[in-house]
């Protein structure tokens, strides 16, 4: 073979490695961001169960405080607010009434 000729195929053998090279490149970066994906899908879902028995957690709070209130919190009445004796949340809320 010439050499000239073997030059050309030297060529093109070393373009195919380089598309051969992007290709797994490529490849590499795609399974790298779905990698990535999943690990902030588990990190979501993490926070989210976490979130979720925090919630659990508060809604048997009240349910309990609830239950020791009695059936009825609401028929203990209400007690007008006056200067000097209302919480922080009811003056800042302006609510005029709070229960007590």
């Amino acid at each position: 073979m010439e050499l000239s000729a073997l030059l050309v195929q030297s060529q093109k053998q070393n373009e195919e490695k380089e598309k051969i090279m992007k290709t797994l490149q490529d490849t590499v970066e795609i399974l790298e961001a779905g990698r990535l994906e999943k690990e902030h899908e588990v990190l979501w879902s993490k926070s989210a169960k976490e979130e979720n028995l925090s919630l659990q957690k508060l809604i048997k709070d009240i349910t309990e405080v609830r239950a020791e209130l009695g059936p009825h919190p609401c028929k203990r009445g209400f007690r007008v607010l006056e200067e000097g004796n209302s919480p922080a949340w009811a003056t800042e809320i302006h609510v005029g009434y709070y229960l007590w």
